[in-house]
Parts: C-alpha cells; structure tokens; sequence
C-alpha cells in the first residue's frame, strides 16, 4: 500500500517498501521511489504513475525493482 499526497508523492513511511528495497524513508519519500525501478523502465512506470493519479483511475503496471541485495525482481504493482 502506497500512500502519497493528491499529487502522488509518497509521504508515509512503507516498511515492506524499505524491506525489499532497502531504500530509506528519506530516499523513496516524494517521487525518490522511483530511483528503486530499472532505469529503462523508470520511464513509463512514472508515465503510468501519474496518468492515474492525474485521472483518478487504477494504477497497474510491470516493471524490475531492485532488492535490497542490486539485483532487479520483475514486480506487479
């Protein structure tokens, strides 16, 4: 569960993002999520990101997240 702002900026702290991730609460705050997506997908999950918080409709979308350990897991959200 994500929870952001109206402007679809993470602005809570997510332990099972930060699990995974291994990102900290100030590196993926705000749009810093995003630095966690493979960057040749990073393009057009932030695309599909803000196109639903935009519209108001479901998010879904494929993309390689990295582990805490560098290495890219193919990830539904």
């Amino acid at each position: 569960v994500w929870i952001t702002n109206a402007a679809g900026e993470i602005c809570e702290r997510m332990d099972s993002w930060e699990n995974f991730t291994g990102q900290t609460e100030g590196e993926y705050r705000g749009w810093g999520w995003a630095n966690a997506i493979h960057p040749d997908d990073r393009p057009s999950v932030v695309r599909v990101w803000k196109q639903a918080v935009h519209t108001g409709t479901a998010y879904e979308c494929l993309y390689r997240l990295r582990f805490r350990d560098g290495s890219y897991r193919h990830t539904i959200a």
